[in-house]
């Protein structure tokens, strides 16, 4: 190799190094081009898709929870202008929230907690509009009873799905964390080894070069 690199004319012996530093320097660029464009879409996923939908989440928990509170007050007899209002209105809110994280989530564990959501939704909001309405008419006890044990357990299995569904989102934002730093730790790792051979090449040309 070295016999023939000898062989070559001026101009040749000059060009070769510097072609090779070249590709280097190209394939150095094309690498952190695509590092970046990986890592930028995974930050737009998180900036964009799963931080609304944590909020989204976060925003049904609280309407959940007020739904409940309003229940709790129509039981106990508070006469407040629009209760019944805030109660259905924040269902209606919770439900609606979830459905929309479901139809923007591309997971498909999601996916099925949004599901087994609005089933389990669905049968703890008959429950707590029946308690109201027993309690309207007079059976408020029951009522009461009705919403402190039965109840409570179905409000709580909606509500524990909300917090798979909190759990799963901040999962997800992590893993792209994760795989965002493997891939800026690959591309510092390129981009040492080409200055690495980089480096080299320059040492061999001075080395090698005044003697060809």
């Amino acid at each position: 190799m070295i016999s023939l690199f000898r062989n070559l004319g001026f101009r040749w012996k000059l060009t070769l190094p510097i072609l090779v530093l070249a590709a280097l320097f190209v394939a150095l660029g094309l690498s952190a081009i695509w590092a970046v464009n990986n890592v930028e879409s995974r930050l737009i996923r998180v900036s964009q898709e799963l931080l609304p939908q944590s909020s989204t989440i976060l925003e049904a928990d609280r309407d959940l929870y007020q739904a409940l509170q309003a229940e709790r007050a129509l039981l106990a007899g508070v006469d407040f202008p629009g209760l019944a209002d805030d109660q259905t209105g924040n269902m209606q809110q919770a439900s609606d929230r979830i459905a929309k994280y479901g139809a923007s989530t591309e997971s498909p564990e999601g996916k099925a907690l949004a599901a087994d959501f609005a089933r389990a939704f669905d049968v703890w909001k008959r429950t707590s509009l029946e308690n109201v309405r027993m309690a309207a008419a007079g059976n408020a006890e029951q009522a009461r009873q009705t919403s402190f044990n039965r109840g409570y357990e179905e409000f709580s299995k909606a509500r524990g799905l909300i917090d798979q569904m909190t759990e799963l989102v901040n999962a997800e934002a992590a893993q792209e964390s994760i795989e965002a730093e493997e891939d800026a730790n690959a591309s510092h790792a390129r981009v040492a080894m080409v200055l690495g051979v980089g480096v080299v090449v320059c040492v061999l040309m001075i080395a090698f070069f005044p003697g060809l």
